[in-house]
Parts: C-alpha cells; structure tokens; sequence
C-alpha cells in the first residue's frame, strides 16, 4: 500500500476512534475528568484537521479541494458554548460523520491516482494498440 493511501487509513482510523458523543449524561461541570476529555477530543480533531490540511495542501496545492475541506468542521456546525446541551453532540456527531466522509473521499482519490500511475495499467493501454 503506498505511503499516502496509509497516511489517509490511519486518520481514518483516528476519526473513527473518537467517541460520537462529546459528552455523556454523568458527565458534570465540576468534573476535571471531563475538561480534560473535552481539551483532548479538540486537540486531537484540532491535529486531525491539521494534517488533513497540510496533505491536501502538499498533494493538490490551494484549489478547490482545500476549499471545499474548510467548510468541514467538529465545532463550528451548529455547536455551542453550553458544554452540556443535546445539541452539541449532534453537531459533533454530525462533524465526525462529514470528516469521515471527506478522508474516504482522498482515500478514493489517491487509490485512482495509484491505479492510474501503476504500471500494469499502462501495460493494458499499450497492448489494445
């Protein structure tokens, strides 16, 4: 497998590590648990977004790709300050659903630009002339 297709596999895999809730009904206000887990799950989606950027920066440069992954966001559809409010776990419900939507989609891109590179493919082109 090549390098890119795992590099997207594994933040996959990380975006599919995270919970789907972003807080649960024992969770408290007063619970340093619980600020410590809401810090973790936003510098981890914070690190996640990051490294999305910076591939699609390096692979496709500043297009319409980039573009269209800056609209993709854990925080800012629909979540609100309240940490305790139903709404926030559909907003990182639905957040987490579009990340994992996004990354399958460069996982696809970059598995066609490995076929298309592959030399088996050029082969098959060349022995239809």
């Amino acid at each position: 497998m090549k390098k890119n297709i795992r590099f997207l596999k594994n933040v996959k895999c990380r975006i599919e590590a995270l919970p789907w809730s972003i807080w649960e009904n024992e969770d408290t206000i007063d619970d340093l648990q619980y600020d410590k887990k809401r810090k973790r799950l936003k510098g981890e989606v914070m690190h996640i977004q990051n490294q999305i950027r910076g591939y699609i920066l390096a692979k496709y440069g500043e297009g319409d790709l980039l573009h269209e992954f800056s609209h993709y966001s854990f925080f800012t559809q629909g979540f609100i300050a309240d940490p305790f409010n139903v709404v926030n776990n559909e907003a990182w419900s639905d957040g987490k659903k579009s990340f994992l939507y996004f990354t399958d989609k460069l996982i696809d891109f970059a598995e066609a630009e490995e076929s298309v590179n592959s030399i088996d493919w050029r082969k098959n082109i060349t022995s239809v002339h």
